[in-house]
Order: C-alpha cells, then structure tokens, then sequence
C-alpha cells in the first residue's frame, strides 16, 4: 500500500474511535482512582446498583467518561 492511500485510512479509524466518545455519560461521582480496574470493580458487575458497562474490554475509560462539574467541586 502506498503511503499517500494509507493517510485517509488512518483518518477515518480516528475519526472512528473519538466520535464513539461524544455521547458517553459523564461520571456522577468523584473520581479518586483513575485507573481502568478501578472503574471496572464495580462498573463491570455492577456493584451496590451501579451502571454496569456495556463495554469491558475497552481500556482508557476517562479518555470518553469525563467527571461532572458538580462532582469536581466537592472534592
């Protein structure tokens, strides 16, 4: 593949990957730990009623899950 036809292929995939992020929710409470397993532990079974995700595999979560406003103030 030349290189000139392989630019627009790689522009879509981003376009892809950071389109997909525009309509997560944001996060209801205080981020403490930013790390995936983190989040995980209980957003993947859904511990004590928490929003179970629909997506385990994916890694990076704050990279789409921004924390609210409101949130970041009582911190």
């Amino acid at each position: 593949m030349k290189p000139l036809k392989i630019v627009p292929v790689i522009m879509m995939v981003m376009l892809l990957m950071f389109s997909s992020c525009k309509e997560a929710p944001v996060v209801s409470h205080p981020i403490m730990n930013k790390s995936d397993t983190s989040c995980l532990s209980c957003h993947q079974s859904g511990m004590n009623g928490v929003p179970v995700t629909s997506h385990p595999k994916y890694t990076d979560c704050l990279r789409c899950h921004k924390e609210s406003a409101s949130t970041k103030t009582k911190q």
